[in-house]
């Protein structure tokens, strides 16, 4: 149930994103692309990464990326492409809760 409707709010949502143009998708891009003006082996506190094996939005070899450059980063890789981690999205928000 959480799945479908969560699905179905995702479509929607990404539909809104794009009614107007791409203007706000391509600013993203650039923004995703260019320097964030900080070192991730500066960042200090714990960083949660999920990613899909077969993302063909964001690769897996960018997880593995953050991973290796974020210092107290943990990697989880699940099955799947790039949404795969909404089936995972209960297990998800129990693990980051339960940090505090």
């Amino acid at each position: 149930m959480f799945h479908q409707s969560f699905t179905e709010s995702m479509n929607a949502d990404r539909a809104e994103s794009i009614r107007r143009g791409l203007r706000g998708v391509v600013h993203e891009l650039k923004i995703y692309s260019s320097d964030w003006g900080f070192n991730m082996k500066d960042i200090r506190s714990n960083v949660h990464l999920y990613c899909g094996k077969d993302d063909k939005n964001v690769s897996l070899r960018m997880g593995e990326y953050y991973k290796d450059h974020i210092p107290k980063s943990t990697l989880t890789v699940y099955e799947g492409g790039h949404l795969s981690w909404i089936e995972h999205a209960e297990e998800i928000l129990r693990e980051l809760v339960g940090e505090y």
